[in-house]
């Protein structure tokens, strides 16, 4: 028995270590260049290993995927659970937290994973070939299943004047996660043009998130201040 726990503990140490290194050689390379030799060789395990673990570097890509995935709605399920599934009335001041707080995790989780923003930007690259031969998780696990849950919501605050009427929520949704992506992304390029500022620091990344909030709450909210929203 315990020689079963030493293997399971051993086993979950190498699957950990073999996708952070994955991790940054897709971040690196993109799915389509990245080698399974270039992962055995930053993990330290052998490729026979990585190939019993997860079937195939798509398998392994799935797995990279998927972790990041699971860590963002770590920290976003909570806020998300308590309005859209617990219920619950809300007005345009709470709306505004709601969001505001929502754009926060999202960018915080974005900054603080660059390899995943990386991931993102070779997939848009390559027109999400690989995204596509991935299988989509089922029910309350759908990404699109939460992403249209939102979007209801949106959807019900327009309705009752809580946000402006002409926004299409679906695509709100989509250009507010897009403003975080590409700003996070887009740090080399400004550090270019204007060396003599840092965009990387904390203070930086906190007044460029503080600005996408402002930015989408002075775009979206409706100027009366809207009805109540349940």
């Amino acid at each position: 028995m315990v020689q079963k726990h030493r293997r399971e503990r051993d086993s979950q140490v190498a699957k950990a270590a073999i996708k952070a290194a994955a991790e940054e050689i897709f971040a690196r390379d993109g799915f389509g260049a990245a080698r399974v030799d270039a992962v055995a060789e930053a993990s330290g395990y052998n490729k026979s290993l990585i190939f019993q673990y997860f079937g195939d570097k798509l398998g392994l890509y799935k797995a990279v995927v998927q972790r990041c995935k699971e860590q963002l709605e770590d920290d976003l399920i909570q806020i998300m659970n308590d309005k859209l599934e617990n219920g619950g009335t809300i007005n345009a001041e709470q709306f505004r937290i709601f969001l505001a707080t929502v754009i926060r995790q999202y960018f915080d989780y974005q900054a603080n994973h660059p390899r995943l923003v990386h991931i993102l930007a070779w997939e848009m690259v390559e027109g999400w070939s690989t995204f596509k031969l991935l299988p989509q998780a089922e029910g309350p696990h759908c990404f699109r299943n939460k992403f249209v849950k939102v979007s209801q919501f949106l959807e019900e605050a327009r309705a009752l004047n809580v946000i402006r009427a002409e926004f299409d929520p679906v695509l709100l949704v989509a250009h507010i996660l897009n403003m975080c992506i590409f700003h996070v992304l887009s740090i080399p390029r400004y550090q270019i043009n204007f060396p003599e500022r840092d965009f990387s620091s904390p203070e930086a990344l906190l007044q460029a998130r503080e600005q996408i909030v402002l930015l989408v709450l002075h775009g979206v909210m409706a100027p009366e201040g809207g009805n109540t929203c349940n």
